[in-house]
């Protein structure tokens, strides 16, 4: 862990990830369970935020041995900016 940027969060991870929503994906992933339009954000060496929508599903191999996740990320960043003027 990292200390955070000035005037972030205190549960910033190392690369700026938010540890909150880390783990609720961790917890997903760990339970081979979907998740569905998981926010996740991060805050950068410079103090800006990113924020990311996503989602997957764990894929499985014919014994049903969990062999990754397919899914898709996408930033919504300036949407949320946009909408919170």
């Amino acid at each position: 862990q990292v200390d955070a940027p000035a005037g972030a969060s205190a549960a910033i991870t190392l690369g700026g990830w938010d540890e909150a929503a880390r783990k609720t994906l961790q917890a997903a992933v760990a339970g081979q369970q979907p998740f569905l339009d998981l926010l996740l954000s991060r805050v950068n060496a410079d103090g800006s935020r990113q924020q990311y929508h996503v989602s997957g599903e764990p894929m499985f191999d014919r014994s049903c041995t969990v062999i990754g996740y397919r899914g898709v990320g996408v930033e919504v960043t300036t949407l949320n900016h946009a909408q919170a003027l």
